[in-house]
């Protein structure tokens, strides 16, 4: 018998509602990235990105084992494979767009399981009031370090994977096509992290059930089980226990226990509200096994999800007992929240009399507790830790640009913790000298274009860093200008750079800075042809610098710049070679706000469509 899900009442909650909650995630997300995210490769991507995958690949020497290599005790096929793409999309490495790209994945995932939860709710006002709450629990950026971390995307992979697979094994007859087709996506979680093997063991729940509720169909159910015993196997044999990493598991019951109590607690953390937290799909599991509800019930998902969290619970406090405080990880404990408000809304709709009463304040106590913790948490735990990783960031940037820069090996030795973006500084240095590598660093570290020569010889009017008081120009970069810092002039003048044909992308940026709107103040590409390319100067920067965007010429090119004011100065750096990807994917964090708006009146106009269609339950 095919468990189909039951049929809510009428519900207006179309794709329009879950599309603007998509875009206040995702908004979330990136304006996040804006503020905080920097470029720079950090920590395992120089070895895990830049030695094992890129420098193979573009030397035509990675074969197609690498690929499903472990890394850690991980085997990371499908992060392998988004890098790779992205390099070759966007021409240049940059973890900025890596980090875009993980948030659209992550968001997927995220509305994906709204929508699975809101599903099993039979009350309109439910649905909304569990989809206000989950969109302001996984909009908060308790996971920053995978959101400011380009080389994150396995957390997400095998979240996305594994929820696919639980909601094929859910809706479609055991061995049917469709629900191998689940069998496939828990697959793919195996060689996305080694947490894959969790949500094929807690799809188990739900085979298990229908083996229980008909037994005449008891030999199919057994052969699934067994199909996805072979999955759990599978997943138990790729996970790989390096050296040096037995300091992080647990080592004794005792060490597993506290870690397990204080993971089963968050946000607070403290091990004596873990039964409070997990209470939630404790009393809907007992009230679901009493009642012999049947196998399409709506508990049985709900349960199964909520058994996929509390696994991963438990693997992060055997896994990582030593650490499991770090950020990363909360994107997994989410679930156990999320679904935890959903089973109490369930049976608040379901229960009645006396027992509903009950669940009613326990709901309430437990919305105020899991509040007070998140409040707690925003405000005393993530601004400062996100600053912090912010201004790291920033020193980390300048130590790699000034080596790459000058070669000083002391640009990256003997620095405190975090100050160079390599546990190894010795392997970074290597790694930064290798002309491969070199070729494809991201914008904010890579070397600046170099002209070939510079018309005329003693430019009039412009002169190396010529440009007015105010911020300093750019680390790393080259700078000519019209400003004679001696004698405060803007002498008048042509200055043009000619550079040779060649690069990786079709793109360059460079900054620019002073009275830019002034009439007299021009720049512009022209190629080998001669043919003009005027560059558009954005808005008066005063003493800032702006960025400048253009298109590149095929061949050698002329940057040509002009200043024939003689009241106004101008200023610029030497162009650096970016990627498409990267315009667009910083295009799109600058329209956070303008995606949030959208979202919000997405999300309006269904939650409205929903409240006055006829007869909501409450």
């Amino acid at each position: 018998m095919s468990p189909h899900l039951p049929k809510a009442p009428q519900s207006r909650l179309t794709w329009i509602y879950f599309a603007g909650l998509f875009a206040i995630i995702l908004a979330a997300k990136l304006a996040l990235i804006d503020h905080f995210g920097n470029s720079t490769p950090f920590w395992d991507q120089w070895s895990g990105q830049a030695k094992r995958l890129f420098i193979p690949a573009l030397e035509d020497h990675l074969d197609a084992a690498a690929l499903f290599r472990d890394h850690n005790q991980h085997h990371i096929f499908c992060t392998r494979v988004l890098v790779l793409g992205l390099l070759e999309l966007n021409g240049l490495w940059d973890p900025k767009v890596e980090m875009v790209a993980q948030a659209f994945l992550h968001t997927g995932f995220i509305v994906l399981l709204i929508g699975l939860c809101a599903r099993q709710l039979a009350a309109t006002r439910a649905r909304l009031l569990f989809t206000l709450f989950a969109v302001v629990v996984l909009s908060i950026p308790f996971g920053w370090e995978n959101i400011l971390w380009g080389f994150q995307s396995q957390f997400y992979f095998v979240l996305f994977w594994g929820l696919l697979g639980i909601i094929c094994c859910w809706q479609n007859p055991t061995l049917s096509a469709r629900w191998w087709l689940g069998v496939f996506f828990f697959s793919l979680g195996l060689i996305s992290m080694a947490g894959g093997l969790l949500a094929p063991a807690a799809a188990c729940m739900i085979v298990f059930i229908r083996a229980m509720e008909n037994r005449t169909d008891l030999r199919r159910q057994v052969a699934g089980l067994a199909v996805l015993a072979v999955v759990v196997g599978a997943g138990l044999v790729l996970t790989n226990q390096p050296s040096g990493s037995d300091n992080l598991r647990a080592s004794n019951l005792l060490q597993f226990t506290t870690a397990l109590l204080e993971v089963a607690s968050w946000p607070i953390k403290i091990a004596t509200f873990a039964p409070l937290f997990q209470a939630p799909l404790v009393i809907l599991l007992i009230w679901a096994l009493r009642t012999r509800r049947p196998a399409s019930d709506p508990a049985w998902l709900l349960v199964t999800l909520g058994l996929w969290g509390v696994a991963q619970s438990a693997a992060i406090a055997y896994g990582r007992a030593a650490e499991f405080r770090v950020s990363r990880y909360t994107d997994n404990l989410t679930i156990t929240l999320v679904v935890g408000f959903a089973c109490l809304l369930h049976l608040c709709i379901t229960l009645t009399g006396r027992p509903r009463r009950h669940l009613i304040v326990l709901t309430f106590v437990w919305v105020a507790v899991v509040g007070g913790g998140i409040i707690e948490s925003c405000v005393e735990r993530l601004p400062a830790r996100i600053q912090r990783k912010y201004e790291e960031s920033l020193i980390q940037e300048n130590h790699v640009r000034t080596f790459i820069a000058t070669g000083d090996i002391q640009e990256l030795l003997d620095k405190p913790r975090l100050h160079i973006p390599s546990s190894k500084p010795a392997e970074l240095a290597v790694l930064l000298n290798n002309p491969t590598l070199r070729a494809i660093l991201p914008t904010n570290i890579r070397s600046e274009l170099q002209p070939v020569r510079i018309t005329p010889s003693a430019p009039a009017g412009f002169r190396p860093d010529g440009f007015a008081p105010g911020p300093p120009k750019p680390a790393g970069t080259t700078t000519w200008g019209s400003f004679d810092s001696d004698t405060h002039h803007t002498p008048v003048g042509v200055i043009e750079l000619h550079f040779p044909a060649g690069g990786r992308t079709s793109w360059l940026t460079f900054s620019v800075t002073g009275a830019t709107q002034t009439p007299g103040l021009a720049l512009a590409l022209i190629d080998e042809k001669g043919l003009v390319q005027p560059i558009a100067l954005p808005a008066d920067t005063g003493p800032c610098w702006r960025p400048v965007v253009v298109h590149r010429p095929n061949g050698p090119f002329t940057l040509r710049i002009t200043d024939e004011s003689p009241v106004a100065s101008l200023a610029f750096t030497y162009p650096k070679e970016i990627g498409f990807a990267t315009i667009m994917s910083d295009f799109l964090q600058a329209q956070a706000p303008w995606i949030a708006l959208l979202g919000i009146a997405l999300a309006g106009l269904g939650a409205r469509a929903a409240l006055i269609s006829p007869n909501p339950k409450v």
